[in-house]
């Protein structure tokens, strides 16, 4: 929706409830209450959670092992945080928001809760991530350092490209720093194979982080979806 149109139109709802309330038609009175009632369900966490699953998902098995240690006291929050990077990695967006969503009733500053909800939505992801980036103090330097690459990715400066760059710049710096991150590298070799079409410029360096990921976890469901799509068409497609 074009942004001034937005505006007008917002401006129009709010003038029609105003006017209802003032006249004694009742019909234009239930409207005026209807539209009370809607902007009244909004979520008091911010308007990004105004859109999405609003619904709890429960905890599920058999999603793939998927252990990234989040900063929370909030034994639950971890595991949904866990349920919803799995489903991140199947590309399942609408159930990695529920998991994100979830946890976050039961730790509401768990900072990589906000973040994982910015992977699951392009749509609203910058909003997701301020509340990711407010909270960045509070984590560990790991957290720190996936929270602050999607930052930069998002909201710096130069080309897409350019920032794409810095980003798989800033994911590798974290695999030399916590050389069994897997899921560091898992996010690497996915940013990898989107800069050109299934990674053609670094088929090298995406091969040997499958190898690293496979060694330490070899049923890691994100490298599993990654290289199936990487091989997908390609003359040596049976290594998927």
């Amino acid at each position: 929706m074009n942004r001034s149109f937005g505006l007008a139109a917002a401006l129009l709802v709010s003038c029609a409830c105003v006017h209802a309330q003032r006249t004694g038609d009742p019909g234009s009175r239930r409207e005026a209450a209807k539209q009370t009632a809607a902007d009244e369900s909004h979520s008091a966490m911010g308007t990004a959670f105004n859109h999405g699953p609003r619904f709890p998902g429960p905890l599920l098995e058999g999603l793939g092992p998927v252990d990234f240690k989040i900063t929370t006291k909030a034994p639950t929050a971890q595991r949904y945080f866990n349920q919803g990077l799995a489903y991140l990695y199947s590309f399942d967006w609408i159930e990695a928001e529920r998991a994100f969503r979830t946890g976050l009733t039961h730790d509401p500053e768990a900072a990589m809760l906000y973040w994982g909800l910015s992977l699951s939505d392009s749509g609203r992801a910058k909003e997701f991530l301020a509340m990711a980036v407010e909270r960045v103090e509070t984590v560990s330097d790991r957290e720190a350092r996936y929270i602050r690459a999607f930052d930069r990715l998002l909201n710096g400066e130069g080309e897409r490209r350019e920032r794409v760059d810095a980003n798989c710049g800033a994911f590798r710096e974290i695999i030399r720093e916590y050389p069994s991150d897997v899921d560091a590298k898992a996010f690497l070799v996915w940013q990898l194979i989107g800069v050109d079409r299934r990674g053609e410029r670094h088929y090298g360096e995406i091969e040997r982080l499958f190898e690293e990921i496979f060694a330490q976890n070899p049923d890691h469901p994100g490298a599993h979806h990654y290289r199936i799509h990487m091989y997908d068409e390609r003359s040596d497609a049976k290594k998927a």
